[in-house]
C-alpha cells in the first residue's frame, strides 16, 4: 500500500468515527435544551476511535516527505485540522464527564463552567480538510487566473503580488508566533523550560499516566495526547526538540524588547527576496502565461498559509482551555500546554520560512515557497 493511498484510508476511517462520536454526543444547543452525553456509550465509541487517530498521525507524518509538494502542504493542513478534531472530541469527553457527576475544579464564583464546545458543522469543515489533503490535486486554482495584458502589466503586477505575499506571509507568522510566545510567558518560564525537556519524546509516558477517576477522564488525557501528538508530527521529534529551544531563546529576545516581527524579519530576509525577485522579473523573457501561473501559485500559498495560521490560533486556545480544564485527567497539565505551545510556535516560525523560501532557516521544505515560484516560472 503506497504512502498515500494509507493515508486515504486512514483518514476515511478516522472521520467516519469522528462523525459517529459527535451524532451520538448532543450539540451545545440540544444540551442547553437540557440533553445530556450518554456516557457509556460515548466512551465506548471515543475508545474505538483513539488506534483510529493514532494511525491518522502515523501515516500523516509519513505523507510529509511525499514527492507531491501539493499533497505536503495539504497534509500539514490536515494534521493541524485533526489536532483540533481531537480537541474537540476530548471537549466533549470531559463535559460529558462534568454532566456524568464527576466534579470538575470549579471556574471562578459560578462554579463549573461548561465547555465552549464547536458545533457539528464546524468540525465536518476540520474533517473535510484532513480529508482534503487525501486529494490534493483536486485542489481548486487561486483566484488570480486572468492573463495580464502585456509583459509590462505583467512585470508590475506581480512585483505588487510578491512583495504584498512577502509581507502578508511575515506578518501572520508575527502574529501567531506572537500569541504563542505569549502564551509560554504567561504559563512561566520555569514550566517552559520543564517542557522543552518532553517534547520530541512519548509525551504520555513522560508526563505519567492520569489518574482514573472515572472512564471519561483517561479519554479526555488521551486525546489532548493524540492531539499533540499530531502537531509534534508536522516537524517530528528530534527538530521539535531543537526548536523548543529556539523559542525559549526568542523568549529572551522578546523579553529584553526585541519586537518580534523584526527578529523574523532578520531570519526571513524578505526584505533581500524581494530585492532579488524584482531583478528577476525586471531581466525576464517568460511568456505571459507563466506569469498567470506565478501569480495563481502566490495566491495559492497566501491563502493556504493563512489557513493553517488561522488553526494554529484556534489550537494555541483549545490546547489551554481542555489541558487546563482537565486538570484530574492530566496532572501536569500545564506542562503539556507549554510543550504544545512549543511546537506550535516554532512550527509557525518554520512554516513561514518554508513559505518565503528563508534561506537561514531551510529546516523544513514542503512547499514551493515565494522565491521558488517566481524563479521556476520567470527566471532563465
Amino acid at each position: 500500500m503506497t504512502t498515500s493511498t494509507a493515508y486515504d484510508s486512514a483518514a476515511q476511517a478516522y472521520a467516519e468515527a469522528v462523525r459517529e462520536f459527535v451524532a451520538l454526543a448532543p450539540s451545545p444547543a440540544e444540551r442547553e435544551a437540557g440533553g445530556r452525553m450518554p456516557a457509556g456509550d460515548l466512551a465506548a465509541r471515543a475508545e474505538r476511535l483513539v488506534p483510529l487517530s493514532a494511525e491518522l498521525t502515523r501515516t500523516g507524518a509519513s505523507q510529509l516527505t511525499h514527492h507531491d509538494p501539493n499533497l505536503r502542504m495539504q497534509t500539514a493542513t490536515g494534521l493541524l485540522a485533526k489536532a483540533l478534531t481531537d480537541l474537540e472530541v476530548g471537549a466533549r469527553l470531559l463535559q460529558a464527564a462534568v454532566d456524568d457527576g464527576t466534579v470538575m475544579p470549579a471556574r471562578g464564583p459560578g462554579g463549573v463552567r461548561t465547555l465552549p464546545l464547536a458545533a457539528p458543522g464546524e468540525i465536518e469543515k476540520n474533517l473535510q480538510l484532513l480529508l482534503g489533503a487525501a486529494d490534493a490535486r483536486a485542489a481548486k486554482p487561486g483566484r488570480r487566473s486572468v492573463m495580464p495584458a502585456d509583459t509590462a502589466t505583467a512585470r508590475s503586477q506581480i512585483s505588487q503580488v510578491i512583495d504584498e505575499t512577502l509581507d502578508s506571509i511575515e506578518g501572520r507568522a508575527a502574529g501567531t508566533g506572537q500569541s504563542g510566545l505569549s502564551g509560554l510567558m504567561a504559563l512561566g518560564i520555569g514550566q517552559v523550560v520543564n517542557a522543552a525537556t518532553v517534547v520530541g519524546l512519548d509525551v504520555a509516558g513522560a508526563l505519567g499516566s492520569a489518574e482514573k477517576v472515572n472512564r471519561l477522564y483517561g479519554l479526555v488525557s488521551d486525546y489532548v495526547v493524540q492531539a499533540y501528538n499530531s502537531v509534534l508530527a508536522l516537524v517530528g521529534p528530534s527538530l521539535a526538540t531543537v526548536i523548543a529551544q529556539q523559542v525559549i531563546g526568542w523568549i529572551n529576545d522578546v523579553v529584553a524588547g526585541e519586537q518580534f516581527r523584526q527578529l523574523l524579519e532578520k531570519l526571513y530576509e524578505t526584505g533581500q527576496t524581494s530585492q532579488f525577485l524584482a531583478q528577476v522579473v525586471g531581466t525576464s523573457q517568460a511568456d505571459l502565461r507563466y506569469y498567470s501561473i506565478a501569480l495563481q501559485g502566490l495566491d495559492g500559498l497566501r491563502n493556504n498559509f493563512d489557513k493553517q495560521m488561522a488553526m494554529v490560533d484556534k489550537l494555541l486556545a483549545a490546547f489551554r482551555l481542555v489541558s487546563l480544564a482537565a486538570v484530574v485527567a492530566l496532572p501536569q497539565g500545564t506542562v503539556l500546554v507549554a510543550a504544545a505551545y512549543l511546537v506550535l510556535t516554532g512550527y509557525t516560525v518554520l512554516a513561514g520560512a518554508d513559505y518565503v523560501d528563508a534561506r537561514k532557516m531551510r529546516l523544513i521544505d514542503r512547499v514551493p515557497g515565494v522565491r521558488e515560484v517566481v524563479e521556476a516560472n520567470l527566471a532563465g
